[in-house]
């Protein structure tokens, strides 16, 4: 075992039991705060991307609904002009 461990391992070993036990409890802490800050991060990076995915929110509904629209006139168009034999043909 190198030196360093073995310094460190025999520190450990003089701490009360109590030193010892909370030390695993003090890291799960430090983890859970790490996790916690990841995910505040990646919600930030979320509202971010969200809010300027939004701001052309108008337009791509606009967009949307001429498109809808085109395709409504397309299928009565095809539904006026069409017999319903000829349109289980295809």
């Amino acid at each position: 075992m190198p030196k360093i461990f073995h310094r460190y391992s025999k520190t450990a070993k003089k701490l009360p039991l109590a030193a010892r036990k909370s030390a695993p409890v003090e890291m799960e802490f430090a983890a859970s705060v790490v996790a916690i800050v990841e995910v505040s991060v990646n919600i930030t990076v979320w509202c971010v991307q969200y809010a300027k995915d939004a701001r052309h929110a108008d337009e791509e509904i606009a967009n949307l609904c001429r498109e809808i629209g085109g395709l409504q006139a397309v299928l009565v168009r095809l539904q006026t002009s069409s017999t319903p034999s000829e349109l289980l043909l295809y």
